[in-house]
């Protein structure tokens, strides 16, 4: 019996990441139904980069021993980067030798390119490989605008070429067009799993930037002192645009016609020979207000600029997340918050100062950005430090429903890394034990390990 490898190849900005966590987190779900994602070369958070970035990776050998290793306990054998679509005829050839006596298949998710180019200049900048466009004054002719490579016809053919034709099972990032309207359930039914009551779900874990954000990373970006810098400024704009969701894209309407008129043609042949229609995608609205507004900007690049000493780049075995004060979370009881000191020792992870809560009740937010932090921990610790006798019952979300007691100065909740997402917030509600007054507390922080 013939053999199946199944490729994920992209494309950016449709659903990558979120597919590479899922299947990372749902391996022995995926060997339940005779599905392996190959481990040699696997990173939790991208696929397979190494392997494809590299052909000539000595991980090849690993997969190879991989691939003859499990031939009896599995019937299709997973690999994922969402940067194989852009591969050579040259490239593709040499990936063709690695997999001699299976049935290669490319399961290709595109997106409508008016979107796809301009979240994936967003994507950029928050890479900080975005050096030649100017968000505030993006130009008419600009070539990102107009790429060969987002030719989807162009890609099947190439694929083809190497692979014979019917190689590609092609698939529409649009939330209709996808199997139960999530590109996980859809990736699963690609593999052939229907049912999906194993598996797991982490939910989002690859936030955007916001178009305000990103004008503001802009704005500010000539501050940087260096890489380290603008990373924690990049941070600081991500917390920024999960805070206020604002718009995504910065073409405007006359400039959004030229890219889908340019693509037209490509996306009219794909269309008929794939599902028998004349249009491929769904077109939405993707373009910026007619002015954005630059007040909202420049509030948005005030916060972060206040924000952005609070979020230095890791430092030791212990990074300290920063507490964001009332201007910046919309927080209900705050009157005081002072804990801006990265520590790198567990047991001071809290630092000083003091926050009030006016009620006995309340909820709390703790807004984490452990960018640089994955894979690398394991361990993640919730402590909180109260006035020594205070005891107060906390419902703590975000990494799961639990709840403790607390009836000494201190408490750590330790739990596994996995349960956070990529960026986000722990929300804790309070309520009181034996105690009706306000709640102080000194000390409140998640920490890495």
């Amino acid at each position: 019996m013939t053999k199946t490898a199944i490729i994920h190849i992209g494309s950016d900005k449709a659903g990558s990441t979120s597919i590479q966590y899922f299947l990372a987190r749902n391996q022995d779900a995926l060997r339940a139904q005779r599905r392996r994602l190959i481990r040699a070369g696997l990173r939790k958070a991208a696929g397979h980069p190494f392997l494809f970035i590299n052909l000539d990776h000595p991980a090849w050998a690993e997969v190879s021993l991989e691939l003859t290793q499990f031939e009896s306990e599995a019937d299709v054998f997973i690999l994922s980067w969402e940067g194989v679509h852009n591969f050579s005829i040259e490239k593709l050839e040499k990936l063709r030798g690695y997999f001699e006596g299976f049935d290669v298949k490319f399961v290709f998710y595109i997106r409508e390119q008016g979107e796809l180019v301009q979240t994936g200049l967003l994507q950029r900048l928050k890479q900080d490989t975005l050096s030649d466009v100017d968000l505030f004054n993006v130009a008419s002719d600009c070539p990102h605008l107009f790429a060969a490579t987002r030719c989807y016809d162009q890609t099947i053919e190439r694929f083809e070429s190497v692979f014979g034709e019917g190689c590609v099972d092609l698939r529409v990032f649009e939330r209709n067009q996808l199997h139960k309207r999530d590109v996980k359930l859809d990736f699963l039914q690609a593999v052939g799993i229907e049912d999906a009551s194993d598996f797991s779900d982490l939910g989002d874990v690859n936030e955007s930037l916001s178009l305000e954000a990103s004008l503001a990373i802009q704005l500010l970006d000539p501050l940087a002192l260096d890489g380290a810098d603008r990373r924690s400024l990049r941070d600081a704009g991500l917390v920024m645009s999960m805070l206020r969701k604002g718009w995504k894209y910065f073409l405007n309407p006359e400039q959004l016609a030229r890219v889908r008129a340019f693509y037209a043609e490509s996306n009219q042949r794909v269309a008929r020979r794939f599902f028998g229609r004349e249009q491929l995608f769904e077109f939405r609205d993707a373009t910026a207000p007619s002015d954005v507004d630059r007040m909202e900007v420049a509030s948005v690049a005030a916060e972060m600029l206040a924000m952005w000493p609070r979020y230095p780049a890791p430092v030791g075995k212990f990074p300290a997340a920063r507490l964001l004060d009332r201007r910046m979370s919309p927080m209900r009881g705050w009157s005081k918050v002072n804990i801006d000191e990265t520590q790198e020792n567990p047991d001071d992870a809290c630092g000083g100062g003091a926050m009030r809560l006016e009620e006995p009740s309340g909820e709390l937010r703790l807004m984490y950005s452990p960018r640089s932090i994955f894979p690398d921990y394991k361990k993640a610790m919730l402590t909180f430090i109260l006035p020594k006798g205070d005891q107060r019952r906390l419902r703590i979300t975000g990494v799961g429903e639990k709840a403790i007691e607390i009836d000494c100065p201190k408490e750590r909740l330790e739990f596994p890394v996995g349960q956070l997402g990529r960026y986000g917030e722990i929300a804790i509600e309070i309520e009181p034990i034996d105690h009706d007054g306000p709640l102080v507390v000194r000390g409140l922080a998640v920490g890495f390990r």
